[in-house]
């Protein structure tokens, strides 16, 4: 007796996923977080209101099969209109007399990480004193709210570094006010490269966040989002209140190299299979 050996068809959503975590927190202006040359802020990095501007990670999820990037933010900022919470849309909101908008998320080949750090002292975490021009590196960016033709959610290819605006140029330099000076918050223009599903918030977020803010798109077929890492960057207001910046994998097997390694492995096991029968027929 001959048998048949039964084919069967696998599918797989093929995904990756990573995350960036802010391991910093409390306010500056907190007892415990006073500023000195020996011990700088290497612990509480959050300028103004913790309660509102404390991030906690940033992650990002990517479908190996489709493309599609979803970028998850945990942090306390959850789209107020007025400080320190208000509904779950993201807009414009007055804190201490300055009316401040919430940071566009930059993307930039994760080989210039260390240029984008800009840390002229790995410890000091305050983007104050320029190094480079981080503006070169920052290659995409979505914003978080419409402003002019960029509309919230939409992922942006930035041809002009000179569009990217950082604390200082976004506050135009306002008298009394500590802010990061040298950190990229916002930018202007940019060549419209993927249309996104909107950016929603939700309660809860991971870790202590009070909220979850989430956007998806298509990532394009482009440096750095074809490499195996990007670099995020985010800031939690124009005023660089709070930032998470760092490396995220994305590395994933193309759809067509995952077919044809499957079927590969797929017919190397099948064929061992139709043998192991073929041989027990012959008995």
């Amino acid at each position: 007796m001959r048998f048949a050996p039964a084919l069967f068809l696998f599918s797989a959503v093929i995904c990756s996923a990573d995350t960036i975590t802010d391991t910093f927190g409390q306010a500056q202006s907190s007892s415990t977080c006073q500023y000195s040359s020996s011990a700088p802020y290497s612990q509480c990095d959050v300028i103004g209101n913790e309660s509102l501007y404390d991030i906690q990670s940033a992650s990002v999820s990517v479908n190996g099969n489709s493309g599609l990037t979803t970028i998850t933010l945990d942090s306390n900022l959850g789209g107020v209109t007025t400080a320190p919470h208000g509904t779950l849309t993201l807009g414009s909101f007055t804190d201490s007399g300055l009316t401040l908008t919430p940071g566009a998320v930059f993307f930039y080949a994760s080989s210039n990480n260390t240029a984008v750090s800009n840390f002229v002292n790995p410890s000091v975490i305050d983007f104050a004193n320029p190094q480079v021009n981080i503006d070169l590196y920052l290659t995409y960016a979505i914003p978080l709210v419409s402003t002019g033709n960029l509309v919230a959610g939409n992922l942006y290819q930035i041809t002009d570094p000179s569009s990217i605006e950082t604390a200082s140029q976004a506050l135009g330099s306002p008298s009394g006010v500590y802010y990061r000076s040298n950190l990229p918050v916002t930018f202007t223009a940019g060549t419209l490269v993927a249309t996104g599903n909107g950016v929603s918030v939700s309660t809860l977020g991971g870790g202590n966040a009070e909220y979850q803010i989430s956007m998806s798109f298509t990532a394009p077929s482009s440096t750095p989002f074809t490499s195996s890492a990007v670099g995020l960057l985010w800031s939690s207001a124009d005023c660089g209140n709070d930032f998470v910046q760092g490396n995220i994998g994305t590395g994933v097997p193309e759809p067509s190299s995952f077919v044809l390694l499957l079927s590969g492995a797929t017919m190397v096991a099948l064929s061992a299979f139709a043998r192991q029968w073929a041989g027990k027929a012959r008995k």
